[in-house]
């Protein structure tokens, strides 16, 4: 208990002996203590592992509860290269199966200046500096059939308008033009400035970052130099992609961004990205990359019941279930061994477990007829039971009879909102984890009361730990001051003794007899 340690140097006696063998008979109760505290601690870590077992049972019943979590939907391409789909029920989709097209992905728009010197002297100055103001705009854009359409708009939606002032670049090459696109914070997350060397010059390559026709813009130079065929570098316009050096500048034509497909052969929808959402009601469709130039265009898209996720559902109730019986079954031969509160649990689980959806008490509409059956040990060692008992297994061939032909009955068994098997167990999961309303009073549940009370019980402890501890400081301290004082009295004595002896010593005719 103390750093104080001697033994008896005057006396002889063994002083660090016998109080820490004093001290140590006075520390059984504190071991007693601390024994009951680490108990308690274990038990709060049981039930802490159970509250999580039991949220993981209630949210997976909250994914089945409610006869509307059955009508999962699948949406699905027979084509695997030309695009992918997701239906949803509550956004209106239904089954069916829709013949898809693709004739178009949507692309960037490409703006490419025409060729000039972009050469720099020794003194990094162009050779053929730039001059005046450029502009790229989004407003008074037209598309490829020249009709007006609304171009890039700005962060805030609105048609963009940047303008950059060359002569006060530093360096008004075309690569300093480059540069000064990229810096401009209005043109971020809009456009990309690239230079494309073309021979013995080089052009300006602005593209878009977004897709479709709403990307276009116009560039124009309030000084526009020409090219050396007499040609503007920034015509107003230009197609998105070119192929050699005798790109020409003048060619306005220009295709359509936006992605399109044809639906059932006959209707044509476009989009500005590779997304189309309700061309079907409640499907989207993306086209992945590449679908315009595969070689068949066509597919299916099929839209049909969800049974995998579904079944894939059912299957995290069973596991999750599992997970908490288990639990049980292991804590009871643990810190849990003589809690009342765990036989209370596993009787609430049985009686829900056993309980048929719906007020008439129909067997029918139990879990055990959907194929969930449960594990119960033959034969086993009456003294160490099997984990295992108590859990549900499911037949798969019964649930994949009732998912192609009894879907309402399974939907109704497992997902009735009042009675149904994913109401009650999510609810019980709460009231034993949580305060709850019953009956429109609030009530603790059995794990919530029982850690509280663990917790209090371990502060408890603690306090009794902690003056314990003090009483054992303060007696190993007065045992130390106490054979303190025994030393100093026997010290006291032997020097008197010495003394003594050595004045009979010194008297005439004395001798000590040897």
């Amino acid at each position: 208990m103390s750093s104080i340690s001697f033994n008896g140097i005057g006396s002889g006696i063994p002083v660090q002996q016998i109080v820490e063998a004093s001290v140590a008979a006075e520390s059984r109760p504190l071991q007693f203590l601390q024994r009951d505290r680490d108990f308690a601690k274990a038990q709060i870590s049981a039930y802490g592992q159970l509250t999580s077992r039991m949220d993981a049972l209630r949210s997976a019943m909250e994914k089945l509860k409610g006869e509307d979590k059955f009508a999962l939907l699948s949406a699905k391409s027979t084509n695997a290269n030309l695009f992918t789909a997701t239906a949803s029920r509550e956004a209106g989709a239904t089954n069916g199966n829709y013949a898809i097209e693709v004739l178009s992905e949507a692309k960037n728009y490409r703006f490419v200046s025409a060729k000039i010197n972009n050469e720099k002297n020794t003194s990094g100055e162009a050779v053929n500096p730039l001059s005046g103001t450029l502009t790229i705009s989004g407003a008074d854009v037209k598309d490829a059939n020249n009709n007006p359409i609304e171009g890039l708009k700005d962060a805030d939606g609105n048609p963009l308008t940047v303008t950059i002032d060359i002569n006060s670049l530093t360096d008004r090459s075309l690569d300093g033009v480059r540069k000064a696109i990229n810096d401009d914070p209005r043109l971020k997350g809009l456009v990309q400035a690239n230079l494309i060397q073309d021979g013995d010059g080089a052009r300006l390559s602005i593209n878009t970052i977004g897709t479709g026709d709403e990307s276009r813009f116009t560039v124009s130079m309030s000084d526009n130099p020409l090219d050396p065929s007499g040609d503007p570098i920034f015509p107003a316009d230009l197609k998105s992609d070119f192929s050699s050096k005798d790109y020409n500048p003048a060619d306005l034509q220009q295709t359509s961004l936006d992605a399109r497909i044809l639906i059932e052969g006959g209707i044509e929808r476009s989009s500005s990205t590779n997304v189309f959402n309700d061309v079907v009601t409640g499907v989207n469709i993306t086209l992945k990359a590449g679908a315009a130039s595969s070689d068949n265009k066509k597919g299916t898209l099929a839209v049909t019941a969800d049974t995998a996720e579904i079944k894939n559902r059912i299957n995290n109730f069973v596991k999750a279930y599992n997970d908490v019986v288990i639990h049980l079954n292991e804590a009871k031969k643990g810190p849990l061994s003589n809690e009342s509160v765990l036989r209370s649990i596993e009787s609430v689980l049985r009686k829900e477990l056993l309980t048929p959806t719906g007020e008439d008490g129909d067997l029918d509409n139990t879990l055990s007829r959907l194929g969930v059956k449960t594990f119960v040990e033959r034969g086993g060692d009456a003294n160490n039971p099997s984990s295992r008992n108590g859990t549900l297994e499911l037949d798969n061939t019964t649930l994949d009879k009732l998912l192609a032909d009894d879907f309402d009955k399974l939907a109704y068994v497992f997902g009735n909102e009042e009675t149904g098997y994913a109401a009650r167990f999510s609810s019980l999961a709460a009231q034993l984890t949580s305060t709850t309303a019953v009956n429109g009073q609030l009530q603790k549940g059995l794990i919530q009361s029982r850690n509280e009370g663990l917790n209090l019980e371990v502060k408890r402890i603690e306090t009794r730990i902690e003056s314990t501890e003090m009483r054992l400081k303060s007696f190993e301290a007065r045992l130390y001051a106490q054979f303190s004082s025994i030393e100093g009295l026997v010290a006291n004595l032997n020097s008197t003794a010495n003394y003594i002896g050595q004045q009979i010593n010194a008297l005439p005719g004395y001798q000590r007899k040897k």
